[in-house]
Order: structure tokens, then C-alpha cells, then sequence
């Protein structure tokens, strides 16, 4: 169980700073050789919450959102992103451990005043999505009609489990909804936003029905 500090609590979840923790490229968060940078702006503004999935495999704990990270920070000519650091600020585990109180433990990877490439694009109002968005990501590959041939990966079965469906209820009632001052509205998924086969089926379903 990590150490990290405690950002956010209620009876259902409890939120942990992980940022510190993860990989970021060595002159984080200042001009990157290949990809610029992120930028911290205090107080930021933000319209829009969306919804992802990691698209791979399942590590227990903070391993999870280490490892995206380091994939996300790695050399593209090594398989990776070559981004500044993590692009999501929540990572929901495929399998969340529990506190003694029966919460369940979701990692903020980044500052939510923290501007990221977690999306991209524009909305429909032309204002960047990365700019005034915050990225979420629940851990795992998960179906989609828009890509039915492939199977689920190991120790997955394609779709999120009912303790990230939890967690991700409680993450944007209790913490990201309040926190922001936002309305169910302005919650949505990467696949309004040119990726439609991300976070799958499941989670898309979540977004539509939470927005009415």
C-alpha cells in the first residue's frame, strides 16, 4: 500500500498522490527536446472531464500507473510516447486495493491545475480540450463495438471490472465534480473526442447515462 499523501476521501474512495512517484523525462516539465512540455497554471480553468482506458495490461497498485507513465515518458524510437511525463491526472486500477475501511484506492498522477496531452483536439466551442480538460484513465483494454475482433488480455475479460465502475462513480460525484465545479454535463469519454473505441462500450454507456 502506497505512502502517498491522501488528496481526497469519502466512505467510497480514497484519492493518493502519486506525482511525485512516476517517470518523467530528465528536465520535467520545462522543453522537452522532442514534445515541448506541460504546464502548471495555478487556479486553471477547467470545462470538461474525459474518460479513458490504458489500452494494455494490468499491474497491481501503483506499478499500474507507473508503468503507463513509463511508456507514456520513453523514447518513441523505444516503443514509447516521448511525452513530458503521465498524461492522466487519475489512474483507476483495473483492481483497486482496499483500505481497511473497505475504500477503494484511486492514484492522482498529476496536479489538476496541470495542462497535459490526455486528449487532444478541439471542441465543439474551439477551445482545446487538453487546455481546459482533465484526463482520467481506468487500467485494461476494454470492448468496443468499433473493434470486435480482438480478444480480451490476459487476466482480463474485456470489460472494466465492477470495482473500477465503482471507483469512477465515486471519483466524479464525490471528488472531480465538486472539486471543479462542474455539472454531469460537462463529464465525457475519449470517444467524443476521435477515438471511438476508447474507454469501450461499458464506460461510454456510464458517461451517457450519468449525462442524462
Amino acid at each position: 500500500m502506497s505512502d502517498a499523501k491522501t488528496v481526497f476521501e469519502d466512505d467510497r474512495i480514497v484519492v493518493r498522490d502519486i506525482w511525485e512517484e512516476l517517470p518523467r523525462n530528465d528536465n520535467w516539465p520545462y522543453n522537452h527536446r522532442r514534445s515541448g512540455r506541460y504546464r502548471l497554471i495555478r487556479g486553471r480553468r477547467v470545462n470538461r472531464v474525459y474518460w479513458h482506458h490504458t489500452g494494455g495490461g494490468i499491474l497491481r497498485g501503483a506499478d499500474g500507473p507507473k508503468a503507463t507513465a513509463r511508456y507514456c515518458v520513453r523514447d518513441p524510437e523505444r516503443g514509447g510516447r516521448g511525452w513530458p511525463g503521465m498524461p492522466y491526472h487519475l489512474f483507476i486500477p483495473y483492481q483497486p486495493e482496499t483500505t481497511e475501511d473497505g475504500q477503494l484506492v484511486v492514484y492522482q498522477c498529476q496536479p489538476l491545475d496541470m495542462w497535459t496531452w490526455h486528449t487532444g483536439g478541439k471542441d465543439a466551442r474551439g477551445r482545446s480540450r487538453n487546455r481546459y480538460g482533465v484526463g482520467v484513465v481506468c487500467q485494461g483494454r476494454f470492448w468496443s463495438r468499433h473493434r470486435l475482433e480482438e480478444e480480451p488480455l490476459p487476466g482480463q475479460t474485456g470489460w472494466p471490472s465492477a470495482q473500477q465502475m465503482a471507483a469512477s462513480e465515486a471519483l466524479w460525484q464525490g471528488y472531480l465534480k465538486p472539486t471543479l465545479g462542474l455539472t454531469d454535463a460537462q463529464l465525457s469519454g475519449h470517444f467524443e473526442a476521435g477515438k471511438p473505441t476508447c474507454p469501450g462500450e461499458q464506460l461510454e454507456a456510464w458517461v451517457r447515462h450519468v449525462r442524462g
